[in-house]
């Protein structure tokens, strides 16, 4: 996955541990919120539930995707 090998490759820079990154699709809500839950529950071992959770929290506006939610739950879209 493109997406996590640019965050590892970003993340090992020892000045942007603590930086922050922009990451946006259209809306900044569906392919945005799918990407970074992905990479938290396959890079970061953080459970599906919680990585939503988290990225809807942060995002301040619920994921709508239902197929999205399926597959970064149970893997099927």
């Amino acid at each position: 996955m493109l997406f996590a090998q640019e965050v590892k490759k970003f993340l090992k820079v020892p000045e942007n541990r603590n930086a922050v990154v922009g990451v946006h699709c259209t809306h900044g809500l569906n392919r945005t919120g799918y990407l970074i839950c992905k990479y938290l529950i396959e890079h970061e071992n953080m459970d599906p539930e919680e990585a939503i959770n988290l990225f809807n929290v942060c995002r301040g506006h619920d994921m709508e995707r239902e197929n999205y939610l399926a597959h970064l739950c149970n893997g099927t879209l």
